[in-house]
């Protein structure tokens, strides 16, 4: 099999973090049958991750290493192309080093709420200057997820769907694991990819889906999905189309529609969202100090593990996280016997809670101190043109603001989500936190809409 999807390169990005860690990777996926791997760090991405090494010196470190270990394992180069409002800065940009093994071949994703409108857009820009475009991980994005005519639409543009393997394998819930069923059933995965980001979990496997697959739609669509199309693209060749049969009924699930809206509403949703979800967290946990919820980057929602017990006394290193430390953790300068406990689920989410609410007290500062002086500006300046562009200059600076604050928020759960995972913790609450949000979105914007 061919993994075409892998965060395996060291120090660039949040997968790997040492050359050790990425050869404990390629460990795990030679056993379970893989061969080729390509290395598919971050590229253009929001979050800073804070490169340690350059990709390139990274792959080359990393392939001598396979080629010594795992003389029939071959790695390529290759990245995920993050798609923000400046992503065409990246296309302009020559030569180009985002391509899957030099080849016409893109892999892209956008953030998890980003509009259909907004994807079209982007794919049409990537079309046209000759990328095929391969969407990542397609059942994370809300405006496709149960949608099979918007992505059938997609594709018939010319944009090819991969999926994560862990989802098909119900590692993530039964609700994704029935959409991504339903892709494949219909013929509308060409790319079936681990997006492996460690050794302890996110693992590079596909074998379990392999075999899942083959059970319910046949050997040859599996070999289509996990092995020929990867080839494909890596010969920057074309690719093979699903020989399966097409059901009629391929409806949009309805879909709600949010309007945009400029000014005032923009600022009052925004704390509308970050006050309540706070409150919603306090309720949840009988009174404690709750959390702001938002929708982060496309890996929020990964490969969750089982749940270990609070009084598991067994030793677990966990995921680095910066600015970040674990709670209930035993001094290991104490001469003690005992092994060190490991810190509580809800200890852990209490500190990733009183993060956020800093980064909500900051915001809300500088949102309030911005407010205020839009207001004087609309009072005390007599000329209308003049009155337009410092009007227009502070909204710039509270669209900024808010870039910035989502950065930080969806950071925060990132990280939380890792670190839930590197201790064998359930991470449903990423889940619950995110459906709360967008119920909040709705019931907020209709609410702002009708005060205007």
């Amino acid at each position: 099999m061919i993994d075409l999807h892998c965060h395996i390169l060291p120090q660039v990005d949040d997968g790997s973090e040492s050359l050790e860690e990425s050869m404990k990777m390629i460990d795990i996926a030679y056993n379970d049958g893989i061969r080729q791997i390509v290395a598919t760090p971050h590229r253009n991405h929001p979050l800073d991750f804070k490169y340690k090494g350059s990709t390139e010196e990274a792959f080359g470190l990393l392939s001598s290493e396979v080629k010594r270990q795992y003389p029939d394992m071959q790695l390529y180069p290759g990245a995920e192309l993050f798609i923000t409002k400046d992503f065409i800065d990246v296309l302009n940009r020559k030569p180009y080093d985002f391509t899957i093994n030099n080849s016409r071949y893109v892999l892209i994703e956008f953030d998890v709420s980003a509009s259909f409108s907004s994807m079209q857009e982007a794919i049409h820009e990537l079309i046209v200057r000759g990328f095929i475009p391969i969407l990542a991980h397609v059942e994370y994005y809300e405006a496709l997820f149960e949608n099979l005519q918007r992505i059938q639409s997609l594709k018939d543009e010319g944009i090819a769907i991969q999926v994560t393997s862990s989802n098909l394998t119900g590692k993530n819930g039964k609700k994704i694991q029935t959409f991504v069923k339903s892709l494949i059933s219909k013929g509308l995965v060409d790319f079936v990819s681990s997006d492996a980001h460690k050794s302890t979990f996110r693992r590079p496997l596909l074998k379990d889906a392999f075999d899942l697959t083959v059970g319910c739609v046949g050997e040859d669509e599996a070999q289509r999905i996990f092995y020929k199309n990867q080839q494909a693209v890596i010969e920057n060749g074309f690719l093979i189309k699903s020989g399966l049969k097409r059901t009629s009924g391929i409806r949009p699930v309805n879909q709600r529609l949010y309007k945009y809206f400029a000014g005032v509403a923009v600022i009052m949703l925004a704390v509308a969202i970050f006050f309540t979800a706070s409150v919603w967290m306090r309720d949840r946990y009988g009174g404690e100090q709750g959390q702001p919820t938002t929708t982060g980057s496309s890996e929020i929602n990964q490969e969750t593990t089982s749940t270990l017990s609070e009084e598991s006394t067994e030793t677990i290193e966990p995921t680095s996280v910066s600015g970040t430390t674990s709670a209930n953790t035993t001094d290991q300068t104490q001469a003690s016997s005992e092994p060190m406990t490991s810190p509580s689920k809800e200890a852990i989410e209490e500190i990733y809670m009183d993060r956020l609410l800093t980064y909500q007290q900051e915001y809300e500062n500088q949102l309030g101190r911005i407010v205020s002086l839009i207001k004087d500006a609309r009072e005390t300046i007599q000329d209308a043109e003049e009155r337009k562009i410092v009007v227009e200059g502070y909204l710039n600076e509270i669209i900024n603001l808010e870039d910035q604050a989502d950065i930080l928020v969806y950071q925060a759960l990132y990280e939380l989500q890792n670190e839930l995972e590197a201790y064998r913790y359930d991470v449903s609450i990423v889940q619950e936190m995110r459906d709360e949000y967008h119920r909040i979105k709705e019931e907020k914007t209709e609410f702002y809409l009708n005060q205007i």
